[in-house]
């Protein structure tokens, strides 16, 4: 392969008057003045016959000129050169300078330069090595667009930040199976603008100096706007992660920081965390317990969404919402106490969580969104407080199909319209005492077709003895289920003589 070291090519003025005009074995390459004062000199915008192959050398000085920049679209589509050597002077590559070079395979980014710029390497399909260098700051949007033969990439510990919302740098990269890395902590304090303008996305594995990280401590000095938070999309799709380390005085977690962190088992959380951020910790298919800090006040939207092995996790009490989808699809979660402080549980917040045998929705709540438990095929009865203003639909049935819901019991004493499908129907509704024609009346609670009264004490308007086959009193809750003893609360009693009587225990 023929190596064309351009050293004394054709020099332009910024004007685009040429100075010089010199071909050398028939491949000229066009300069422009940067600055006169300083002698400095950019790589011109079609610098090279597009048909130019083989390896190319950028002088480091033309004419005395120093080379300092790369032009916008300074070799776009030169689809046969496949190695292009950049001097250390060169401290800008602008947008597009090596966009579709399709035989492209190796290229050199000198220190100089802080800034990739958008599309530089957009459609280079047969790229395989890119040397960043220490000092780089920024990669911009679409930089690696389908580089389909990039199959790792190095970050300089010195970036900041990579793509900007909307763009992704690493689009179609899709050989692409390891991010190397020389510092975690500089990795933790990217700024990505989106989840797939993180690498990982794509590659899932994360290298600290060829070692793949298992276990990651995030730095203690994290700041982001004066607070002290995480960035978000940090470990997006790293499927080799298995531990995290938060540490002491961090209050907010990133959005959608560990998602699809597969192999992440152990989260280790500050006490000082007030809040988790939109899907933090989606789809993380092996967390089965969590420990939340009593001072958490926020659990955004979608936060355990997905996390399919979570059997234990105890919300704090400060907490006044159940957010959207915040445990969507927790299917082996069998139970969960929500804090008496909660006013509101959001759209699917426990969307199919088919391990989930009982909940007990606290009197304060005054909203369950739609599908809130949709899918829930392991419960059976459920207690809808007496505060409760809207349920949205589908909130506790299948799209299509019936779940096991057997006893709906709603203390709402002036029901209001609930929409088409927000029940099964086949269940039976128990109402307080002297409301089931307003039930019967209103739509679409009139589509039940067993409206049963409740005691207004109690809670049941009568004990069922019928299951008594012995002599021997019975203990009963105010839900009608047999107790083996007396407990706190109100306790119906059947005594042998057929008597039911009701009392309280403190």
């Amino acid at each position: 392969m023929t190596s064309l070291l351009l050293s004394s090519l054709s020099l332009w003025s910024a004007s685009g008057d040429p100075l010089v005009a010199k071909t050398i074995e028939n491949v000229e390459m066009k300069f422009k003045i940067a600055s006169e004062e300083d002698k400095t000199c950019s790589v011109d915008r079609d610098a090279i016959d597009k048909y130019t192959s083989g390896v190319i050398t950028i002088p480091e000085y033309v004419q005395g000129y120093k080379t300092v920049s790369i032009a916008q679209k300074a070799f776009e589509d030169c689809v046969n050169i496949t190695s292009v050597i950049i001097p250390d002077g060169v401290q800008v590559i602008n947008e597009k300078a090596f966009r579709g070079c399709t035989s492209l395979v190796s290229i050199n980014v000198p220190s100089g330069v802080q800034s990739l710029s958008n599309m530089v390497f957009k459609d280079c399909k047969k790229l395989t090595s890119v040397s960043l260098s220490e000092g780089l700051l920024s990669i911009g949007s679409w930089a690696f667009q389908n580089c389909e033969s990039l199959s790792e990439i190095h970050i300089p510990s010195t970036v900041t930040q990579i793509g900007h919302y909307g763009s992704n740098p690493f689009s179609g990269c899709t050989g692409l199976k390891a991010v190397h890395i020389k510092d975690i902590a500089a990795w933790c304090r990217i700024e990505f603008g989106n989840y797939d303008q993180n690498p990982l996305s794509i590659a899932h594995h994360l290298y600290l100096n060829n070692e793949e990280v298992r276990t990651v401590t995030f730095p203690a000095d994290l700041e982001i706007n004066g607070k002290k938070s995480t960035q978000g999309y940090t470990f997006y799709g790293c499927e080799g992660l298995e531990s995290v380390n938060i540490p002491e005085g961090v209050v907010e977690l990133g959005q959608w920081l560990f998602v699809g962190c597969a192999n992440l088992k152990i989260v280790n959380l500050p006490s000082t965390l007030s809040v988790i951020s939109y899907s933090a910790f989606q789809n993380c298919t092996s967390l089965e317990t969590i420990d939340l800090s009593s001072t958490l006040s926020k659990l955004n939207n979608n936060a355990f969404d997905g996390c399919v092995s979570l059997k234990n996790i105890q919300l704090p009490k400060g907490l006044t919402a159940i957010s959207d989808y915040l445990f969507k699809g927790c299917s082996s979660l069998k139970e969960i106490s929500i804090p008496e402080s909660v006013e509101s549980i959001g759209d699917g917040a426990f969307q199919d969580c088919t391990g989930l045998t009982s909940i007990k929705i606290p009197q304060k709540v005054t909203s369950i969104g739609e599908s809130a438990f949709q899918g829930c095929t392991a419960l059976t009865e459920i207690d809808i407080p007496s505060d409760v203003r809207s349920i949205g639909k589908f909130a506790f049935t299948m799209y299509r199909s019936a779940m096991n819901l057997k006893v709906v019991r709603s203390y709402i004493q002036e029901p209001f319209n609930i929409p088409y499908a927000t029940f099964t129907y086949t269940e039976t509704l128990y109402v307080p005492y002297g409301t089931r024609s307003k039930y019967a009346n209103t739509d679409y609670w009139s589509r039940f077709k067993n409206i049963v009264e409740m005691d207004e004490i109690t809670g049941i308007k009568n004990v069922d003895t019928t299951s008594i086959s012995d002599s021997k009193q019975k203990y009963y809750d105010i839900n009608g289920h047999l107790n083996n003893g007396l407990r706190k609360g109100i306790n119906i009693i059947h005594k042998d003589n057929g008597e039911s009587i009701k009392i309280f225990i403190k």
